[in-house]
């Protein structure tokens, strides 16, 4: 983790902490919060929505992130964006 953040900056990584366990608080609150017979529901869309609307941002910042990994390791621009990732998360 430590190695992405100085790869990537702390902006993506966070985001994508956030995206995951943000989710999860959102969509206990509205599955519990809610009373009446669409608490599941309330909850299961509350963790979908959120969960996307953290992974959009998180793409995002990895975008912006993409050519300052690509100089840092010295790669051309260009390749597959995933497969760099996870070769640069394995290390």
């Amino acid at each position: 983790m430590v190695h992405q953040i100085k790869l990537l900056c702390t902006a993506p990584v966070v985001a994508y902490f956030g995206a995951n366990f943000l989710s999860v608080l959102v969509g206990c609150a509205l599955w519990f919060g809610v009373k009446g017979e669409h608490a599941v529901w309330c909850g299961f869309v509350g963790l979908i929505s959120t969960y996307s609307c953290g992974m959009a941002i998180n793409t995002l910042y990895l975008s912006k992130g993409w050519h300052r990994m690509a100089t840092t390791l010295g790669k051309p621009f260009g390749g597959s964006f995933p497969l760099e990732i996870l070769s640069v998360s394995g290390t």
